[in-house]
């Protein structure tokens, strides 16, 4: 099999041609039938030849296209998606923070609470010390009248 039978269908282009179809796509991508006539005859290659290299360029920058929109939509959906779980878990912090908050003030007041009722009961047994201890001057000799008294 000879060199030129591997790819029957392929015609090379020159660097010429290629540059200048290249740089025309760039000034304008979708040329009407005299441009494309004017190029066929600026490069030298057939109408036909020329006209499927801009449609299958244009398809291929189509697609490179959509693959960008696609690759940003993908990294924007990723954004979206992180935002989102980032939300709920504030929210989730936001509403423990509420529950935490009326735990303290429900300790604060039970605090108070404990705290008046340490202070009763300190001056409660203040009371019976001293009474326990005029019982045990009565016990020991004295009246315990006298001693309330003074006399």
């Amino acid at each position: 099999m000879e060199g030129s039978n591997i790819h029957p269908f392929y015609h090379g282009r020159s660097d010429f041609q290629i540059k200048r179809i290249k740089e025309f796509f760039g000034e304008c991508p979708y040329p009407n039938h005299d441009q494309l006539l004017k190029l066929n005859k600026e490069i030298g290659l057939p109408q036909k030849i020329v006209r499927f290299w801009f449609q299958n360029h244009a398809a291929q920058v189509k697609m490179r296209q959509a693959r960008t929109d696609d690759e940003k939509l993908r990294a924007m959906k990723e954004v979206l998606r992180a935002e989102k779980e980032m939300t709920k878990m504030l929210r989730a912090e936001k509403e423990m923070c509420k529950m935490l908050r009326a735990e303290k003030e429900m300790l604060i007041a039970k605090y108070d609470m404990l705290r008046a009722e340490k202070e009763m009961l300190i001056a409660e047994y203040d009371r019976l010390q001293a009474k326990l201890e005029k019982l045990k001057r009565a016990a020991c000799g004295g009246s315990p009248l006298e001693e309330e008294t003074g006399v």
